[in-house]
């Protein structure tokens, strides 16, 4: 007799051992389908915030696009004034002054 009552009670210690297991795994794959769900929402948030940009910039783009060559020309055109004045000796604009 005892050893059914040995046989018994390992049965019964392995079958809590295999909920307790089946239990935490469970809990785990909650965990992760809660963490796929966040992802998935914030990847949501951030492609709607990417379309939001592209709309805005598609539509100032002309206007954006004309400000900032212009920008670009009078940079280029400052920057070559610069370089020629400073090849030149100032163009004139120093005045010399004379100690005794």
């Amino acid at each position: 007799m005892a050893p059914s009552i040995q046989a018994a009670l390992g049965s019964f210690v392995g079958s809590v051992t295999h909920v307790g297991h089946e239990l935490i795994n469970a809990f785990l794959a909650l965990f992760g389908a809660f963490l796929a769900f966040g992802q998935a929402i914030a990847s949501v948030f951030i492609q709607a915030g990417q379309a939001v940009f592209a709309l805005g910039a598609d539509l100032v783009q002309s206007v954006a696009g004309f400000i900032f060559a212009n920008f670009f020309i009078l940079a280029i055109i400052g920057g070559g004034y610069y370089v020629y004045t400073r090849r030149q000796g100032g163009g004139g604009s120093r005045k010399t002054t004379r100690r005794k």
